[in-house]
């Protein structure tokens, strides 16, 4: 929940795919959080599979989009996701610091 938290304190809403209970398709409800979104933040620690094909939406769809790992799982991370918006923590604390930043420059890039 620290990515809850952090856009919490930067007053952004935050919604994870799979918190909601979806009657229904949750593909036609997750492609529709993605749409509305105007930043998506995926964390690939875990390499699940619905991640990525999310992530692959989210990038088609060209929405600004911000990856975290910890830096246990870095390794495991694809080569073409290895990118300057990937965020590599050890701790909470990095990963607050590290995600409040590339939260602020995306807005400001988004913004312009």
């Amino acid at each position: 929940y620290t990515v809850k938290d952090i856009c919490s304190k930067l007053d952004l809403q935050c919604t994870r795919g799979d918190e909601d209970f979806v009657k229904g398709s949750v593909l036609k409800y997750i492609l529709h959080k993605i749409m509305s979104s105007s930043i998506i933040i995926a964390n690939l620690n875990g390499r699940n599979p619905n991640v990525y094909y999310e992530l692959g939406i989210a990038h088609s769809l060209g929405k600004p989009v911000i990856l975290i790992t910890n830096e246990a799982n870095f390794k495991n991370i694809p080569f073409d996701l290895q990118s300057n918006k990937l965020i590599i923590y050890n701790t909470e604390q990095e990963l607050r610091n590290s995600l409040t930043s590339a939260l602020a420059r995306t807005f400001v890039e988004n913004n312009k």
